[in-house]
């Protein structure tokens, strides 16, 4: 009797026991354990991808975020389960356009993200290309009916990585259905920011109401019980570890945020500037520009009567630092209100976060990053120093660079108005509460991360497939729905 057909080596399971164990968030034994019960040729084929993979891009896994292994989860605030916010998560797909800097350089990482998926595809055998193709082919970002996609063209992604942010926005819409509840039944005042531990309430029922759903979905799947397809599994988690390293770096900008903000509202309200000034009240875009500008000059400029406060004060805003500060405000805040157009409609957005006086807490947030020198790492690798400064340097600003934060700087300035907004009553300035509106944020982040772990990690390939087909549907209709109501 002749031997078996043998379709990989030892080197051949050992590359996919290593790379599968940080893909699938398992251990090396339990990677192996999935290896050997796949079809023998598929961990050739998967060894075969990652070996090209390391050879056209070094480091591969973390230009294109890859990893999210299990020692990853730690507890966070408010001693929540959460993925460490170390160094590998980055928001560069979600950088703007323009983009910053060298854009040729920074679409190669999306490129490469683009060419991995199809190379797993084209590995498959002809089964499992009819199966999987669907879940894991490639969809530009500007053929979606989502236009809060269209300003970041690094955001394209497989289906099943679509369907999973439109999951992760079906997170955001129930944790805003149960507070708008909670609000409606003890006539709670719309002008009050709801007490923290209400939002963390409703986000736990949000993450039980959804987890339950998927649950539900994945025990009534018909592919539950065919064979495992490892090129299937690796691709549909590249797919949510991606997402789950993007919230990663949100907690990190989070806290830097957090100690910036407090930092500067300390000072501010030291030296009597507790409230947004009446001067702000009440005016269109343009004079809300006008007189934001000449506050700040008064305050901050040649002259200003902040200056010489003390050490934290001493540097001068010139005309294009203050240029930038009102720049940055004015294009920070159309980005929260489209963000949060999600939850209640643009209008309702705007009604809440489109008014002078949120352009100078808008403001507040980018002088503070001036003063405090607040710093974030790079979209990007490969620069001499791991971290840039927030508030750019004149010298960039001359040469017309950073006419727009990039992709960190702008995630760490959104939050950083988020927890002045939310932490304070009417129009407030106090740093007595944001550190506990900031947990109450990570929190809300944990939980995400929760509910994606939930529905993809620990899954076989043909319950995948299902939810991908559940999401689909579901978004669709909603889509329907959103065209008809218009």
């Amino acid at each position: 009797m002749g031997r078996p057909t043998t379709y990989y080596g030892t080197d051949d399971l050992e590359l996919v026991k290593r790379m599968l164990s940080g893909i699938l968030s398992c251990t090396k034994q339990e990677a192996g354990k999935l290896a050997r019960k796949s079809c023998p040729y598929e961990v050739e084929k998967l060894a075969s991808v990652f070996r090209k993979a390391s050879e056209d891009m070094h480091k591969w896994s973390d230009f294109v975020l890859a990893k999210v292994p299990r020692e990853a989860w730690v507890k966070g605030p408010g001693d929540v389960d959460q993925i460490s916010p170390h160094r590998a998560a980055s928001l560069r797909y979600l950088s703007k356009d323009p983009l910053p800097g060298d854009a040729l350089k920074k679409s190669e990482h999306l490129r490469f993200r683009q060419w991995l998926f199809e190379k797993l595809v084209e590995n498959m055998g002809e089964n499992d290309k009819k199966q999987y193709r669907g879940m894991l082919k490639w969809v530009p970002h500007d053929t979606l009916s989502d236009s809060g996609l269209l300003s970041f063209p690094l955001s394209s992604d497989t289906a099943l990585g679509h369907n999973l942010l439109y999951l992760e926005g079906l997170m955001d819409k129930k944790v805003s259905i149960y507070e708008s509840k909670w609000v409606a039944s003890c006539g709670w005042p719309e002008t009050e920011t709801i007490p923290a531990e209400v939002t963390r309430r409703c986000s736990e029922e949000a993450l039980d109401r959804l987890g339950s759903v998927i649950e539900r979905w994945h025990k009534e799947s018909q592919q539950a019980s065919d064979p495992n397809s490892l090129l299937a599994l690796a691709g549909a988690n590249l797919s949510a570890n991606r997402i789950l390293l993007e919230y990663a770096a949100m907690e990190a900008r989070g806290s830097e945020a957090a100690k910036m903000t407090v930092d500067f509202v300390c000072e501010m309200n030291r030296l009597g500037v507790n409230e947004v000034p009446m001067v702000m009240d009440g005016h269109d875009a343009d004079l809300a520009a006008k007189v934001l500008r000449d506050l700040l000059t008064a305050w901050f400029g040649h002259g200003g009567s902040m200056l010489d406060s003390g050490p934290f004060f001493e540097r001068v805003m010139n005309a294009s630092d203050i240029d930038i500060a009102i720049s940055w405000s004015q294009q920070l805040q159309e980005s929260y209100i489209r963000s949060r157009g999600g939850r209640g409609g643009p209008e309702q957005a705007r009604a809440i976060h489109g008014g002078s006086n949120n352009l100078f807490i808008f403001a507040i947030a980018v002088v503070g990053a001036f003063y405090t020198k607040a710093r974030t790492p790079y979209e990007f690798t490969g620069h001499k120093n791991p971290n840039y400064a927030v508030f750019p340097a004149r010298s960039e600003v001359a040469r017309g660079n950073r006419q727009s934060p990039p992709a960190h700087a702008e995630q760490l300035l959104l939050q950083a108005y988020g927890q002045l907004f939310f932490a304070n009553s009417g129009w407030g300035l106090s740093a007595e509460r944001i550190h506990t509106h900031a947990e109450t944020a990570s929190i809300k982040r944990s939980h995400v991360q929760q509910l994606i772990y939930t529905a993809v990690k620990n899954r076989t390939s043909g319950e995948l497939l299902t939810l991908h087909g559940q999401l689909q549907d579901d978004r669709e209709r909603s889509e329907q729905e959103r065209k008809l109501n218009a």
